[in-house]
């Protein structure tokens, strides 16, 4: 799948459930806000969000969750 998006884009690589590695990355680059960088920055997430990491229902969930607020 291609998908057109135009920078500047912040990409996130395979999560595999790794809710404290997406918190970490968050911390270093700022966590999506209305106040912050989200009108500025489009977020790219490339997959696996849920699969061998102790935290997947808690990925997922935070995800869907910026998804549902943010969702341009």
């Amino acid at each position: 799948m291609i998908k057109d998006i135009k920078p500047p884009v912040k990409v996130f690589g395979n999560l595999f459930g790794n809710y404290v590695d997406l918190m970490r990355f968050f911390d270093i680059w700022k966590m999506p806000s209305e106040s912050g960088d989200i009108s500025g920055y489009d977020y790219l997430f490339l997959g696996n969000y849920v699969d061998r990491g102790a935290y997947n229902l808690e990925t997922i969930c935070l995800l869907m969750a910026l998804k549902l607020k943010y969702p341009k």
